[in-house]
């Protein structure tokens, strides 16, 4: 980071702890969308099928070097263009019997293996797999979970990172970060939170307040309030992996939220986008693009003689750089970057964290008597989560004692650490007082003799390994 060194905040975090940064989860797909007209939700690889089914298939019919919708008049549509817009197109209500027009939207495409009398049909993509649903936490065969691949991690992107997060034991926070609603999301999508231990539901709390208060992003539980469907869950995300089978507390931010941007507050997320908007919330999004954008975030509807449907018109929002991206016009990409940046470091800033101190020397008789104080000076124990416990993940840490020229005489060379609370399991405010355990704490006592250089190590799997050397 370039604000090493001259921000304060930034070089204590980097002098205190590891960070390992994944720019791209899917290289390949994310240059594909980046780089072309296409829409891309994982990888690039066919899946479940290698080759196209029958039914829509995306595509630039127009040449114009995007991807937007086609509307087709039709007596049976279930869209209207609106009234106080025509670029506006509304849901037919449930009391609209009238002469239309009506229309239906259809994504810009062909149709693969179509023939003129057969109904106009929607199919799966042909890349179809979703790395966020190819995890090993419950995961379930494509009948129920589309997307899913043929086996939990059976993907090299998944697999290379379940690997690395395997053998670097030492991670205590993750964030994941998708596009778009801008929302903080949390574990479980399976299971409400009945299921979590106190101790973890609690900090899973207070660390999402801490997200909303720099983001201005709500933060949701996924399995209450981000579910697309409330009979079924959204199984083998990446973060109930995280958090289920390693303790680790994980988040996943959705950047970007243009609907507030527009001045549309205090909505149900997935029931504002996939099943009710009213029509002046839809005004309000066109005026945004307009004042803000210009107009350009959004297409004027076009005619064109599709090779198969005939006359249709396409147009419709520019869906990759309003909805689902900052806009690339004054700050709304830094911004973004900028308040997200704050929150990630802000987690990573509650890791336990030991250190020595206060440590005495006694001389008894020709020997000397050491007296070590071991703090975690962190907000989260030595152990993490109590998820992390449960599934017995974490190494046992040690304290190694190595003599140079001296003898150790009383105590051991190597002795295991008891894991030290932080400040996560005294959130309570009871208006009944007690008292807050000194429960961050750790003495140990030996006695060498001789005199020459005693090393101390105190090696603890989250918490890092650090050293005192004593002179006697």
């Amino acid at each position: 980071m370039d604000q090493y060194g001259k921000n304060e905040d930034i070089t204590e975090l980097l002098d205190k702890f590891t960070f390992y940064i994944i720019p791209r989860i899917t290289a390949d797909g994310a240059e594909r969308y980046l780089t072309t007209p296409n829409m891309l939700r994982s990888s690039t690889r066919p899946w479940p099928y290698p080759d196209k089914l029958p039914g829509f298939h995306s595509e630039d019919i127009n040449g114009d070097g995007e991807i937007l919708l086609m509307r087709k008049e039709d007596p049976l549509g279930d869209w209207i263009i609106s009234g106080d817009d025509p670029r506006l197109m509304i849901k037919r209500d449930i009391e609209d019997f009238g002469k239309g027009p009506y229309f239906r939207l259809f994504p810009e495409a062909t149709l693969h293996e179509w023939n003129k009398d057969d109904p106009i049909l929607t199919t799966t993509p042909l890349e179809g797999l979703d790395l966020n649903r190819n995890n090993p936490s419950h995961w379930v065969q494509e009948f129920k979970q589309s997307g899913a691949g043929p086996f939990p991690l059976s993907e090299p992107e998944t697999r290379a990172i379940a690997d690395f997060f395997r053998s670097h034991p030492n991670i205590c926070g993750a964030t994941t970060f998708h596009t778009f609603s801008g929302a903080i999301l949390r574990p479980f999508s399976f299971v409400d939170d009945m299921s979590f231990e106190n101790h973890d539901l609690a900090v899973y709390e207070k660390i999402g307040k801490l997200g909303e208060k720099l983001t201005g992003y709500p933060s949701l539980n996924v399995y209450k309030d981000f579910r697309y469907d409330r009979k079924s869950e959204i199984l083998r995300g990446f973060d109930d992996w995280i958090f289920e089978h390693l303790g680790i507390f994980i988040f996943t931010t959705e950047l970007w939220d243009m609907i507030k941007e527009a001045g549309i507050e205090k909505r149900d997320i997935i029931k504002f986008l996939m099943y009710d908007r009213k029509p002046e919330e839809e005004i309000k999004l066109l005026k945004w693009n307009d004042d803000i954008l210009e107009g350009k975030g959004f297409k004027v509807w076009e005619e064109f003689d599709h090779p198969q449907l005939g006359k249709v018109e396409i147009g419709g929002w520019r869906f990759k750089y309003t909805w689902q991206n900052p806009p690339l016009v004054g700050s709304y990409l830094l911004d973004t970057c900028h308040v997200n940046l704050k929150f990630l470091l802000a987690h990573a800033s509650l890791n336990p964290q030991v250190v020595f101190k206060d440590h005495k020397i006694e001389k008894v008789g020709d020997a000397h008597k050491i007296s070590l104080s071991l703090l975690n000076v962190g907000f989260l124990p030595t152990y993490v989560s109590k998820q992390a416990q449960i599934r017995k993940v974490i190494k046992d840490s040690q304290l190694i004692i190595v003599c140079d020229g001296c003898e150790l005489t009383t105590g051991k060379s190597k002795v295991s650490i008891p894991h030290l609370e932080g400040r996560s399991n005294k959130l309570r405010a009871s208006v009944f007082g007690g008292i807050s355990p000194e429960d961050q704490k750790w003495n140990y006592n030996f006695v060498v003799s001789g005199s020459g250089k005693i090393i101390i190590t105190a090696k603890t799997a989250k918490a890092g390994t650090i050293k005192l050397e004593i002179n006697i």
